[in-house]
């Protein structure tokens, strides 16, 4: 009785190009997602993720030992090469945090991920814990992993348009890429265009 199923009603509008798709593909969902959450905490899980032994009593404790509305640890992140590698440090920032080692105050559930994140070259989930951040949340940190994040990059691995450097690193964007991902996604409005 304390699980609920919540389908997104229609398959939303994505970025074209690999790798601005893979910075926010899943958006609706997770936000549909928040917008039903009613716990006092919040701790997201992907579909590639798995916790570790009692993350979620470990998260709240250091939450409350620091007094913080969010907290994160680290996660054990598969590589392409097979390596296995411990991702989550101090202070605050972009690849130094993954989604699934995060737990937050209910509140802040209604910091929602940006659809447009890719516009400014930020993952999803980044973009959202440094709004948290900037907004005034109290962030704290515990130095043990919680997370067992799966291959990076399995949302766009498979297509055909997809090379090898997509899946690793940074991928190079061409500019007729940029404008026809602002052209058929949300982010039409900055070009004046309506969708």
């Amino acid at each position: 009785p304390r699980v609920r199923y919540l389908e997104v009603p229609a398959r939303p509008v994505y970025p074209t190009h690999s790798f601005h798709f893979w910075m926010v593909a899943g958006t609706d969902a997770a936000n549909l997602a928040l917008s039903q959450c009613r716990g006092e905490w919040v701790a997201p899980l992907d579909h590639d993720d798995s916790f570790t032994d009692d993350p979620i009593a470990r998260l709240l404790a250091a939450a409350r030992a620091a007094d913080a509305d969010m907290v994160y640890g680290q996660g054990i992140c598969e590589s392409r090469s097979s390596a296995w590698r411990v991702i989550g440090s101090t202070p605050l920032q972009c690849g130094a945090i993954t989604h699934g080692s995060v737990l937050f105050r209910g509140p802040l559930a209604g910091v929602r991920f940006d659809p447009s994140a890719w516009l400014v070259g930020e993952p999803g989930d980044w973009n959202k814990w440094q709004r948290m951040a900037r907004a005034g949340a109290r962030i704290g940190f515990l130095e043990r992993v919680v997370l067992v994040h799966y291959m990076e990059r399995t949302a766009i691995e498979g297509r055909a348009d997809i090379a090898g450097r997509d899946l690793e690193g940074d991928a190079a964007t061409a500019d007729a890429d940029v404008a026809e991902d602002v052209r058929s996604t949300e982010a039409a409005w900055l070009a004046g265009l309506a969708r």
